[in-house]
């Protein structure tokens, strides 16, 4: 999994993250996270000679963590606090880090304002909600069919799912979590449109799915609303 721990005071801190393993994917699990429960065990120190071999059993699967995070708010969490002190870690580091994530947030808001993102429509897929319907569902809303919404909207990525809202009347169009999205994606040769498709349900118990459609303008947008759709669905399925 690329994760150092320590033990203080009963808690297994993670001390170091090993670049590019599975846990420094996306900074799901970060220096200072807590590893409360590992694949249904509880860590504590009685843990301590099996945390590896409960690892290397992972190894090649989906894991289900539970973490206490370092990070809360606009600062550290402070019961957590302590127990960095107590592993030396450089806390320092942590919040600088912190502070250079919560910049980053701020210029993508500012370049989402920017951003013009329309809701072009919805089409039906059928039983098929993998990433090969994305281009077909495209077309297919460009060529008039399925239901055409084009409405000015804002879309939110956020921890559960993504949150589609009109503009003119603040009222929200679509909410999907992120276990009832299948795929999402873009058509090469058709710039500057995106779509994802999601269910009426969790997708692995469901038959019926529906294409969204969506232009935007900067592309760079695009990545970042498919990246982070691609995250939350890492996220919500392998780690809570």
């Amino acid at each position: 999994m690329g994760v150092t721990v320590i033990f203080v005071e009963g808690k297994a801190v993670c001390f170091d993250i090993q670049k590019n393993s599975v846990a420094a994917e996306d900074d799901v699990v970060e220096v200072g996270d807590i590893i409360d429960e590992l694949n249904g065990n509880v860590i504590t120190t009685s843990s301590q000679g099996t945390l590896n071999n409960l690892m290397r059993k992972t190894a090649g699967f989906p894991i289900s963590i539970y973490l206490i995070k370092a990070k809360w708010k606009n600062n550290l969490f402070p019961p957590i606090v302590p127990l960095l002190v107590a592993a030396k870690l450089d806390i320092s580091s942590i919040r600088q880090k912190q502070m250079a994530e919560q910049d980053a947030k701020v210029l993508i808001k500012n370049e989402m304002a920017k951003s013009s993102i329309t809701y072009i429509g919805n089409v039906s897929t059928g039983s098929l909600g993998d990433v090969k319907q994305i281009a077909g569902g495209i077309n297919q809303i460009l060529s008039g069919k399925g239901n055409q919404i084009d409405s000015l909207v804002t879309f939110e990525c956020l921890d559960l799912g993504v949150k589609v809202t009109d503009k003119a009347q603040a009222k929200i169009l679509l909410k999907h979590s992120y276990m009832e999205i299948a795929s999402c994606g873009c058509a090469v040769e058709i710039p500057y449109y995106f779509a994802y498709i999601a269910s009426d349900g969790l997708c692995s118990q469901s038959d019926n799915f529906v294409c969204y459609v969506f232009h935007c303008n900067i592309q760079s947008e695009i990545d970042t609303i498919l990246n982070s759709i691609g995250q939350g669905f890492k996220r919500t399925h392998y780690v809570v």
